[in-house]
């Protein structure tokens, strides 16, 4: 999975509906080796879907290999889909709520923009003063 390949079906993304995240794990490219092992160099397939669910659960790559050596890797991309999903419910329920509410989103950026133009004028006044051009006020 790539975030960079032009082919969508190689990624999963954020607002990926949990039936769209399910298939493309389950379809994630993996070795004829059926056991969860961690090995970048040797497996890079199944050493992603045990990265992915690392950083989806907070747990090492030792233990979740330990944890699933019971399960072969068609097995274990369920548990990883799974991980990813909940990973992902409350990130989802946020974009879903914000982009519902459009005029919060402009008051977001309406602010963001105040304060940007705040500090470039402080920008400005500082650089003035020191290329000794403060006497001219405004520019």
């Amino acid at each position: 999975m790539s975030k960079s390949d032009s082919n969508i079906r190689n990624r999963i993304e954020i607002t990926d509906p949990p039936d769209v995240m399910l298939k493309r794990i389950k379809e994630a490219v993996t070795d004829m080796t059926s056991a969860v092992t961690y090995d970048p160099e040797q497996r890079p397939g199944v050493s992603n879907l045990i990265l992915m669910h690392s950083l989806c659960t907070d747990k090492s790559c030792e233990s979740i290999c330990n944890e699933h050596r019971h399960l072969d890797t068609g097995q274990y991309k369920l548990v990883v889909a799974e991980a990813v999903i909940e990973y992902f419910k409350p990130i989802q329920a946020e974009f879903q709520r914000l982009i519902s509410e459009p005029m919060h989103i402009i008051h977001i950026f309406e602010k963001g923009a105040e304060i940007a133009s705040e500090i470039a004028q402080q920008t400005m006044k500082e650089v003035k003063t020191l290329v000794g051009l403060s006497h001219l006020g405004k520019l």
